[in-house]
């Protein structure tokens, strides 16, 4: 990941995941829009990179229904720990 390969990347509950920017770097020249669902961290790393810096990006967050909604299907996956659920919850409304 040091070497540049990649687009974006993060590596989320053990599992690394990520976008080969040759990936991106291809379809751009080839006249078409990428479209990633990546998270705010993702979205910093591409806007933040020299190799891709001047292209055209828009981010687009996704709300979930309710914040209340979010933290039951948080704690329903049991990907989480009440810890990271309660810190997700700062960032809701209340």
């Amino acid at each position: 990941m040091e070497r540049g390969e990649f687009l974006e990347h993060a590596v989320v509950h053990g599992q690394h995941y990520g976008t080969l920017a040759h990936f991106v770097e291809e379809r751009l020249a080839a006249g078409w829009d990428v479209v990633k669902d990546i998270d705010v961290q993702g979205v910093e790393q591409i806007r933040s990179s020299a190799r891709f810096r001047g292209l055209h990006t828009v981010a687009v967050f996704v709300m979930p229904p309710s914040w209340r909604n979010w933290s039951r299907r948080l704690r329903g996956r049991g990907s989480e720990d009440e810890q990271s659920v309660r810190g997700a919850a700062m960032y809701g409304p209340g």
